[in-house]
């Protein structure tokens, strides 16, 4: 994804009141974070309407003692400019 893209995708994560919750979502369990990586992927098969938002930690994080996990994904379906919805995916490692 070019620079020019994820600006765009920023522009509308940041736009969207679903935007906003997956965000939040994001700061909940602790992965807004300046160490954390933060990489987008778009799905072609979706017409680009598709993006993952990959972020990973250097170390554990997560919203449970018991379980924690490094690294998380948010699947962001829009239409046109606006999201429609997000899906939230926690990669464990065992």
């Amino acid at each position: 994804m070019t620079a020019e893209e994820q600006e765009q995708t920023w522009g509308f994560i940041l736009n969207s009141p679903l935007g906003i919750a997956a965000l939040n979502q994001l700061a909940i369990e602790g992965f807004i974070s300046p160490v954390c990586s933060k990489t987008f992927y778009v799905n072609d098969a979706s017409g680009g309407f598709q993006t993952l938002l990959k972020v990973n930690c250097p170390s554990a994080r997560g919203i449970s003692i018991a379980v924690d996990y490094q690294e998380i994904h948010v699947i962001f379906s829009r239409f046109e400019d606006n999201i429609e919805n997000f899906q939230i995916e926690r990669i464990f490692s065992e």
